[in-house]
């Protein structure tokens, strides 16, 4: 897997600032069913933007 350099996060975090949050972790936490959801987010839309509850594990 290729990582990011710093500025291309800074860029990344740029482009999601206008986004909504459409992927969330909860209680169960990352499950086969949040996988699928993130994935099939992702070839639909290329970036998107997740975020985890505080009551997640």
């Amino acid at each position: 897997m290729t990582e990011i350099t710093p500025k291309q996060r800074a860029a990344l975090r740029a482009m999601a600032n206008g986004l909504d949050t459409i992927l969330y972790v909860g209680v169960q936490g990352i499950t086969p069913q949040t996988v699928k959801e993130a994935y099939d987010a992702l070839k639909a839309r290329e970036l998107i933007k997740c975020a985890v509850q505080q009551n997640a594990p």
